[in-house]
């Protein structure tokens, strides 16, 4: 099964502190959706940070990657959380070590009544002495062909008579 990019809409990114729930500004987070334009550095004085991507509609979510910067040995800790609503999140894996490279992270959905998810996370821990660490690029894919997913759709009635 092949996979579709997603396109991250910039305007739907959240950086927050996990301490209080403060929400701060990620001035390049624009670069973080392309991987081409430089890294996206967020400056959290070695702070717990979670950064939440919310979908305008929910999305049949099959993977994500996360690429770190090379230079960036800020953070060694991402837990990736999922949603369906926005609001309650599930952990779907941690990576220990983020390292340089790709982390790619699959989500495996169910073929009879695969799951939507309304948003992700990241809550990034463990720093390196740190004021900021950087992140290349963040990517999401959807499967190539939605068709192989099937609905069970339908309502029983009984007649007592």
């Amino acid at each position: 099964m092949g996979y579709t990019s997603l396109t991250l809409n910039q305007n739907n990114w959240v950086a927050s502190k996990l301490s209080d729930g403060t929400i701060f500004t990620v001035n390049d987070i624009n670069d973080i959706n392309n991987g081409l334009d430089g890294p996206t550095t967020i400056v959290n004085g070695n702070l717990t940070t979670i950064l939440t991507h919310t979908f305008d509609s929910p999305q049949f979510l099959n993977q994500i990657v996360i690429n770190m910067t090379a230079a960036s040995n800020g953070c060694t800790t991402g837990t990736l959380q999922l949603s369906i609503d926005g609001l309650s999140y599930s952990t779907q894996e941690v990576i220990s070590d983020l390292g340089d490279g790709n982390n790619i992270i699959t989500i495996t959905q169910p073929t009879i009544d695969p799951v939507k998810y309304k948003s992700f996370r990241f809550i990034f821990s463990d720093f390196d002495n740190s004021t900021n660490f950087q992140i290349d690029y963040i990517f999401a894919y959807i499967p190539d062909n939605l068709n192989e997913y099937s609905y069970k759709d339908y309502n029983v009635e009984f007649d007592d008579s």
